[in-house]
């Protein structure tokens, strides 16, 4: 079987994972701040804590791999919505496994009904990004341009959540 057979015959088995995986992530998403109002009572503290990471961590990997003349530096990245903020920590920062692992984490203990929702899709977007050899998986909410991600999660793209 080929290369385009192999990725229809892997979505076929149930054609509504994306469509339902999207509704679910948007709904979720979008419910994040109400559900854990004590990690959106210590943003600051998690800004800072990120900042760490960026600079500590990533923009180091991110620098010596790119081709601009520029570095990357934390503000150009520090525009994040608080929600990125949250997705970051829990999905990134807090992820034990090495930048190149992040994507094998599918459930980070948390109040919210993401966390739910990325527990039930994780393992088959992670699954076809592995079978297919993919760097990402991106899923675009059509009605807002929002980004949800769930695979091989780089932190870049994070900031456009």
């Amino acid at each position: 079987m080929g290369f385009i057979e192999n990725q229809i015959v892997s979505f076929s088995k149930n054609p509504y994972t994306v469509i339902n995986s999207m509704n679910e992530f948007s709904k979720a998403f979008n419910e994040i701040k109400s559900q854990d109002e004590a990690f959106f009572d210590s943003v600051p503290y998690y800004r800072t804590k990120l900042e760490q990471y960026y600079n500590n961590d990533f923009l180091p990997i991110l620098n010596k791999n790119t081709y601009e003349e520029k570095l990357f530096e934390f503000h150009d990245f520090e525009s994040i919505s608080d929600v990125g903020l949250y997705l970051q920590m829990k999905y990134i920062v807090e992820n034990p496994n090495d930048i190149e692992g992040k994507h094998h984490l599918s459930y980070k203990e948390s109040p919210t009904e993401y966390t739910k929702v990325h527990q039930k899709y994780h393992h088959l977007f992670d699954d076809y990004l592995i079978r297919f050899g993919y760097h990402d998986i991106f899923l675009v909410d059509a009605k807002t341009g929002k980004y949800f991600l769930l695979c091989f999660i780089k932190n870049w793209i994070m900031q456009l959540l």
